[in-house]
């Protein structure tokens, strides 16, 4: 079981059952994505649902529910501009990816941190903490907005194929654990 707020655990068994029938039921990709992501809202009982795909050298938005339009507007593109809007590469020729969506999508996010998982992914039950108590070292080049628009449970985990991250799913909600 995985826990959620409140305390009560989310049904994991009755999850994977909406959303395979979601799968298996969709008329198409995007509609199977909007259902998946109603689905893991719901089950896990949080505000905001969304998925980034890679597109050209960025990770818009490609899906998502509860977000709003200002945090949409400001968090969509993660590519790093000079003052004259050219994109900012790194030492490897690869665009500089902003904020810890950034960091996951890149693959540079350190397993060596307390919310960072083995696999890449970052959680966070209270963002306020995790600011106030983590040296900006190790939270690397962050823009702090899912935090300043009050967002304090946050999960960041890339969507990967055979040839790598492809995207991301992030989950956000207004209340700690």
């Amino acid at each position: 079981m995985i826990g959620r707020k409140g305390g009560n655990p989310v049904d994991e068994k009755s999850l994977a059952i909406d959303v395979l029938q979601s799968l298996n039921r969709a008329d198409s990709r995007i509609e199977a994505i909007v259902q998946i992501l109603e689905h893991l809202k719901t089950h896990l009982g949080v505000s905001a649902t969304a998925i980034r795909l890679n597109e050209g050298n960025d990770y818009p938005y490609f899906l998502f529910d509860g977000f709003g339009d200002a945090h949409i507007e400001m968090e969509n593109q993660l590519c790093s501009h000079d003052k004259e809007g050219k994109l900012i590469l790194d030492d490897d020729g690869g665009p500089i990816l902003e904020c810890m969506c950034g960091q996951v999508l890149k693959g540079k996010a350190s397993s060596e941190s307390d919310f960072i998982s083995e696999y890449g992914s970052f959680w966070s039950n209270n963002t306020d903490e995790l600011l106030k108590n983590t040296p900006v070292e190790e939270l690397g080049n962050t823009r702090n907005v899912c935090n300043a628009q009050g967002y304090l449970s946050i999960a960041l985990i890339p969507l990967r194929t055979n040839e790598g991250i492809v995207g991301l799913l992030q989950i956000n909600d207004e209340h700690t654990d």
